[in-house]
């Protein structure tokens, strides 16, 4: 268990706190994401923001670790490992925003034009 929380940082209080938000936010993408085709204009534009942020984030994260290396070495998995998925996780982001941004206009295709 004290590896878990040297882990999480060195004040797991703050950073439980922090990983807990991110789920959290996560989650809440994820339930507008699923609605995305019977959300207002604004709300399908916060989600698709929302997204792209977080999948710049994750591929400048995957540059960072390309280009640095991994911060710490880990004795149960090898640096190329721990680079290979962060760009994983980094291309499902992406792909999950370009789904969001390729059907960004497709509402009022369907619609006949109407706005919902």
């Amino acid at each position: 268990m004290s590896r878990l929380w040297h882990d999480i940082g060195t004040d797991p209080d703050k950073s439980l706190a922090w990983f807990l938000a991110l789920a959290l936010g996560l989650w809440v993408l994820a339930g507008l994401s699923l609605r995305y085709f019977t959300l207002g204009r604004g709300w399908r534009a916060a989600t698709l923001a929302a997204s792209l942020l977080l999948t710049f984030w994750n591929m400048g994260g995957a540059v960072r670790i390309t280009i640095v290396g991994p911060v710490e070495a880990s004795s149960f998995m090898p640096a190329p490992t721990l680079i290979g998925m962060k760009w994983l996780v980094a291309v499902a982001y992406a792909s999950c925003s370009y789904l969001l941004w390729k059907n960004r206009g497709l509402l009022t295709i369907v619609g006949g034009g109407r706005e919902a």
